[in-house]
């Protein structure tokens, strides 16, 4: 419970992200960092819709001594519509990224299965806005983490890899998100 109460902490006190190099290797290395923090928990067998809304989140470590911060958030609102969002933040290299991609979604409950449809991707990147029109479905198997009965972290597996994401309680979400424009508000 240690590890899990350490990440959580880490996990929520960290605002911002920052990543050196390609987009995806760090989002990935940080999914497989929160990974190991649910090894002991429960997956559950079953997973009904209403489990995912909300907002899951990874991030980088901001008590570490690495310039790079990094958020990524996924926001899985109950009317089906949902928003991706990541910042990107290195002093050292002058970096400063945010991106948000825009997507509806579905959920096979039985067979586990997320679908995504994403149909906007805005990149914002130091100062530069770029807004994309995009017709783009993906599929990823999901998984959830229950500690004690509670949802813990969700893991979506597909062609482009694997990525674990901790469950943000709303409060947590709303601070983070307060001066972010273009981050819907959680209703459920």
């Amino acid at each position: 419970m240690t590890s899990i109460t350490k990440g959580l902490l880490i996990l929520f006190s960290s605002f911002m992200i920052t990543a050196c190099g390609s987009f995806s290797d760090p989002i990935k290395q940080l999914s497989n960092n929160n990974e190991s923090l649910t090894l002991g928990d429960t997956v559950t067998k079953t997973i009904k819709t209403k489990e995912l809304y909300g907002a899951w989140a990874v991030a980088s470590d901001s008590a570490s001594n690495d310039p790079t911060k990094i958020l990524y958030l996924v926001v899985l609102l109950p009317n089906h519509s949902g928003v991706n969002y990541m910042t990107i933040e290195n002093k050292k290299a002058d970096v400063d990224a945010t991106f948000y991609e825009f997507y509806n979604w579905r959920f096979n409950e039985k067979e586990k299965i997320m679908t995504m449809n994403s149909f906007e991707r805005t990149s914002i990147e130091n100062g530069q806005k770029k807004v994309e029109k995009i017709n783009e479905s993906v599929n990823y198997d999901t998984q959830l983490y229950k500690h004690e009965g509670e949802i813990l972290a969700i893991k979506f597996s597909g062609a482009d890899g694997e990525y674990t994401f901790l469950r943000m309680d709303d409060e947590t979400y709303r601070e983070v998100v307060k001066d972010i424009p273009g981050i819907p508000p959680l209703k459920r």
